[in-house]
């Protein structure tokens, strides 16, 4: 039996990318951590009177997408859009394009235009159970996730100086909201391994603070 629980907690830590798949907004932070504490410039100028974008960790947008050029005739430039992978059809229209993981932006989600998009994330993945790791144009970003649910997600250095707090503010494109809640329960065997759904015998269910031990 204690055997059995020294596992199931040990279990409790792991996370799973297609959790944090979704628009999540900072909520506040304390410590200095490079980017969320001071903005820094991206991108670079190759048209005259074309200004560098300034980008900060506000908003986290994370989902495969399509990052595109477009060209305004209006204004008489390109424009940089990002647009959900599910929505995109290759035209003639974009003068190139790139698939990405994501972006921080500083005006809000999703990004749309050049005004917003900010940084891309190149990719984004978990190591050891719950080591974020946050691949920019320009660098690397590294956390530990403290706690993840539906509707929040607290992040720290892993040096621990520096802590950050983020709400949910929307989910993936073409994803249910109600199908995102549930997957706030975890469900464990007895060997401690985190799976998608009951297996046969006895199961350890975690909602929230309150773990079940359920036999199916």
């Amino acid at each position: 039996m204690i055997a059995v629980f020294g596992l199931q907690m040990k279990a409790a830590d792991q996370f799973d990318e297609i959790d944090l798949r979704g628009g999540w907004e900072l909520v506040s932070y304390s410590g200095d951590y490079g980017l969320f504490t001071t903005p820094y410039l991206v991108g670079d100028s190759d048209y005259e009177g074309t200004s560098m974008a300034i980008s900060d960790c506000k908003y986290l947008y994370l989902e495969d997408c399509i990052y595109v050029d477009e060209y305004n005739s209006t204004s008489d430039r390109y424009i940089d859009s990002i647009i959900p992978l599910s929505d995109f059809t290759p035209s003639n229209k974009y003068d190139e394009w790139l698939c990405v993981a994501g972006s921080f932006t500083q005006r809000g989600l999703p990004p749309s235009s050049y005004e917003n998009v900010g940084d891309i994330i190149t990719d984004y993945f978990i190591s050891n159970n719950n080591k974020l790791h946050i691949q920019l144009s320009t660098t690397t970003l590294h956390f530990v996730i403290e706690s993840l649910t539906a509707t929040e997600m607290r992040l720290k250095s892993l040096d621990g100086k520096f802590s950050a707090n983020y709400k949910r503010v929307s989910y993936p494109a073409n994803v249910n909201a109600l199908t995102v809640q549930s997957n706030s329960e975890e469900i464990y065997n007895l060997n401690g391994i985190k799976t998608r759904t009951p297996s046969k015998g006895i199961n350890i269910i975690r909602r929230g603070k309150k773990v079940t031990k359920t036999i199916f």
